[in-house]
């Protein structure tokens, strides 16, 4: 009877440990149900995202309010239904915000330094737990009238490509390149493939009008629910402790390079 006893509460901790095991790989049924409900979230933001992106390319300004939009975008929270805040940053730059029920920074790998990467423009789908507000900039191509273009050539030699020449055409990898990667000490370019039409199109950074921030043109991935697709150019404003000059920040004030 004794062994009879032993053999069950073995078995039964057994059973515990694989339950316990497969939530920690699966994640419980509840903390699914959350990552799902956030799922949700993201796809209602992704969709205000491109609704805005079509208001503003045929506007040239950034909705007032989100009731704006068609009415076919839903702008509420689709669990709370509490209406999604959104607040204007800049000109062509704005924020989403709502309550989350998990932390998709926990189950990513953007811990850095054992501190988390907020990293928008890197990973615009992260979240934290709580409420969170996500960046979102209007694109470059639908900010401005159309740049020069460079369109297909016969002498391949002639031209710059920043990526692969093929039958007189200009191919770039995911559609975007830098040519600076971020550096805001040196000026850059961004090249990208004209959205319009042929040929491939080329804007500089510059700096502000007050010289104080750098206007960095840089290529931005785009995730269409939670896929990767491609990437698109984008502005990221930067700061400059001693100032901006031919599209570059300074390393140091006048003062401290003639003391160095």
């Amino acid at each position: 009877m004794h062994k009879y006893y032993f053999l069950v509460g073995v078995l039964g901790l057994v059973t515990l440990a694989v339950l316990i095991g497969g939530f920690s790989i699966s994640g419980s049924p509840v903390s699914q149900r959350n990552i799902n409900i956030d799922s949700q979230k993201m796809n209602t933001l992704s969709q205000i995202k491109y609704a805005i992106d079509n208001y503003y390319q045929k506007q040239k300004t950034l909705p007032k309010d989100l009731r704006l939009l068609p009415s076919n975008i839903r702008i509420s929270d689709p669990q709370s239904g509490k209406e999604i805040e959104y607040v204007i940053i800049l000109q062509t730059q704005y924020r989403l915000c709502t309550d989350f029920e998990t932390d998709s920074y926990e189950n990513s790998n953007l811990r850095i330094n054992g501190r988390y990467s907020r990293g928008v423009d890197n990973y615009p789908n992260t979240h934290h737990k709580g409420y969170d507000c996500l960046s979102y900039n209007i694109q470059a191509n639908l900010q401005k009238p159309t740049p020069t273009i460079v369109k297909k050539i016969k002498e391949q030699t002639t031209v710059y490509c920043p990526g692969i020449l093929k039958d007189g055409e200009c191919i770039l990898s995911n559609n975007c390149f830098d040519t600076d990667n971020l550096n805001q000490y040196s000026l850059g370019a961004v090249s990208y493939k004209n959205p319009n039409g042929d040929g491939i199109i080329t804007v500089y950074d510059k700096c502000s009008d007050d010289k104080a921030q750098l206007i960095e043109n840089y290529c931005r991935n785009d995730f269409q629910n939670d896929t990767f697709a491609g990437q698109f150019q984008a502005e990221k404003y930067i700061e400059c402790p001693y100032g901006c000059d031919r599209g570059a920040c300074l390393v140091g004030s006048s003062i401290e390079l003639l003391r160095n």
